[in-house]
């Protein structure tokens, strides 16, 4: 219900990027990149990973738009 960072993989061979995650409701929310990510895509999926244990999967789901 607050907001998180983490570390968010867009695309399956993308580098995780550092992002903010702010919860917009039960089932959706907004991801911040900390710097820009290119080519992101309605229709991909959006994997939320731990800062700590880059590894560790917090959550995720399919991305809707994007913003400039």
């Amino acid at each position: 219900s607050a907001p998180i960072e983490a570390r968010v993989q867009v695309r399956h061979r993308h580098a995780a990027a550092n992002a903010r995650i702010e919860p917009t409701g039960p089932d959706s929310a907004l991801v911040h990149f900390d710097e820009p990510v290119r080519a992101v895509a309605p229709g991909q999926a959006a994997v939320f990973y731990d800062r700590a244990r880059n590894e560790e999967v917090l959550g995720g789901g399919w991305i809707v738009g994007g913003l400039r």
